[in-house]
């Protein structure tokens, strides 16, 4: 028999999980477009050179070109988008599979013949698993942005309800 206690902690770490789902997917997209966004600015001047448009310009607009793809690689290269991108997108992958497994855990635990430590041990197993997932971050140099966090959860809690809460009106 499985505590409310484990069933309330296996429902917390599902929750928290369905929102870092959406936080690293919503990050990897920011990351993307950042990630584009300097490219182009990088692309778009070679363009005009190659179609020599770019020499008759004015000296003060080619200077102005040159500083600008000057600060767009040096953007590129301190912030390093690509990398940040390839790992958020990693972690959201990750973050999907441990989503799936805390869903089988949260109908084990609420089946009548589970055992509360069997459900505390893969609840606790999962929660090192997110931390080594999520850990990943930190060691990019990757932050946190309150705002997306904020509203990842608040999209996280109507998902949940929609899907747990009130299974009925989702279904229909």
């Amino acid at each position: 028999m499985v505590t409310e206690n484990t069933r309330n902690d296996v429902w917390q770490n599902f929750l928290d999980i369905s929102r870092l789902v959406l936080y690293y997917d919503a990050l990897f997209k920011r990351y993307q477009r950042c990630r584009y966004t300097i490219r182009f600015f990088q692309i778009l001047p070679l363009l005009s050179a190659v179609t020599l448009i770019f020499s008759e310009f004015p000296y003060w607009v080619q200077a102005l070109i040159g500083l600008l793809i000057a600060i767009a690689v040096g953007i590129d290269v301190i912030f390093d988008f690509t990398t940040k991108a390839i790992v958020i997108h990693n972690i959201s992958l990750e973050c999907s599979r441990l989503e799936n497994e805390w869903s089988e855990l949260w109908n084990l635990a609420n089946s009548d013949h589970a055992e509360d430590g069997e459900v505390l041990l893969n609840n606790s197993r999962l929660a090192n698993k997110l931390t080594d997932i999520t850990g990943r971050a930190g060691e990019h140099g990757i932050t946190e942005s309150k705002r997306l966090n904020i509203n990842c959860t608040k999209n996280a809690f109507k998902i949940m309800e929609m899907k747990y809460v009130h299974p009925a009106a989702n279904s229909q």
